[in-house]
């Protein structure tokens, strides 16, 4: 059983493929999830899909944080998981880790965290950090993305480094896109190259930046932004009026990962760009260690298409010494850079996939995952 409180495991190309995994392997999968505006349907035959409302959910995960709260927190979870008899329970991220744990006595079964946001205490605070430390004490494993990450979740959380499993966030394996649908749907000029942006388009993704520069950007080029869950109608009137010939907004929902082949098939560049600004929990010392993090720089490649990212360490030295694409010494740079990135070839297409094969996805680096689960379940 998945405890995913965030609940967009549709949306998660690394959960969505280890969850088919474990359906194809016969497992039994249970998500736990709070009820979402988004996609929420069972991912793969042998799933079971149980959403929460907004409201109970929010009053367990606040409860769960109190010492105080344990009692009314196991009340609220004996009802709201009555009929799960699960052999092992993974929490995902920490409020999912939290409920796995008061669930873990309830049941007495096993349970294991999946670590795709590392929060720090000198963000959080001791409290809150606290019922996190707590909860990790009698994991049986935890999965996050890489060594550097590991260390820091290990740190953090009080958890011995021996029961690091590492899985960047990718999915299953590499896909071919669909070219031709962005062109059309968009009516994007042949003469235009396609660099894309998508996911969250915030301050910390650098796309204000990119914006603000997109006057200077050579006329053959274009930019194509994704939102994770669409503009609203004020924003993209606003956005497409300042840039109309540069600037395309897609406003297509893609209920899976799997689906955005349709988005990248025309795209000759993706941008992935991480600037840390230290607002919230998520976008601090999260963002600093990246690492293998990022699941849209694993989708780009997952569908051949070439990266255009900024110094952020580990993945920013993969991306030169694989010729994944091209690292900008600052979002700056963006425009000029531009002038000497090619469209997209196939031997670029073959690089990008045969790395993400060999390296990020899930078929490359389940096999510590399912001999562990294997050992708890048998």
């Amino acid at each position: 059983m998945f405890v995913h409180p965030e609940g967009n495991f549709n949306n998660n190309p690394h959960l969505y493929a280890v969850i088919g995994r474990l359906c194809e392997e016969g497992y039994n999968v249970t998500i736990q999830a709070t009820r979402r505006s988004f996609s929420q349907q069972a991912p793969h035959p042998g799933t079971e899909v149980v959403l929460h409302g907004r409201f109970i959910s929010k009053i367990l995960s606040l409860l769960s944080r109190f010492r105080l709260g344990r009692i009314p927190s196991l009340l609220i979870c004996t009802v709201l998981y009555r009929r799960s008899n699960p052999d092992l329970i993974i929490g995902v991220d920490a409020a999912g880790i939290v409920i796995a744990s008061l669930l873990a006595r309830l049941k007495g079964c096993s349970i294991a965290l999946f670590s795709y946001e590392l929060f720090f205490e000198s963000e959080i605070g001791k409290f809150r950090k606290r019922s996190e430390i707590e909860a990790c004490r009698e994991l049986e494993f935890a999965v996050v993305q890489d060594p550097t990450r590991g260390d820091q979740l290990a740190r953090e959380n009080q958890i011995e480094c021996s029961k690091m499993i590492y899985m960047p966030v990718a999915a299953a394996k590499s896909r071919e896109a669909s070219g031709g649908w962005l062109r059309s749907k968009l009516k994007i000029p042949k003469s235009k190259k396609i660099a894309v942006c998508m996911g969250s388009l915030t301050e910390w993704s650098g796309f204000d930046r990119l914006l603000s520069d997109l006057d200077r950007w050579p006329e053959d080029w274009c930019l194509v932004a994704h939102h994770r869950y669409g503009f609203s109608d004020s924003i993209a009137t606003k956005l497409q009026k300042k840039h109309p010939d540069t600037l395309f907004l897609s406003t297509e929902s893609f209920e899976t990962n799997e689906d955005l082949g349709r988005l990248l098939g025309d795209a000759d560049i993706g941008i992935a760009f991480y600037c840390p600004d230290y607002r919230s929990e998520y976008t601090g010392l999260n963002l600093y260690y990246i690492g293998l993090a990022s699941g849209k720089i694993s989708t780009f490649l997952e569908f051949g298409v070439p990266v255009l990212v900024n110094q952020i360490g580990d993945m920013a030295d993969d991306v030169r010494a694989e010729q994944l694409g091209f690292v900008v010494e600052s979002i700056e740079a963006t425009p000029s850079s531009f002038k000497t990135i090619p469209a997209k070839d196939p031997a670029a297409v073959n690089r990008c996939q045969t790395y993400f094969d060999r390296v990020l996805s899930v078929n490359a680096t389940i096999a510590p995952l399912l001999s562990k689960i294997e050992l708890i379940t048998r």
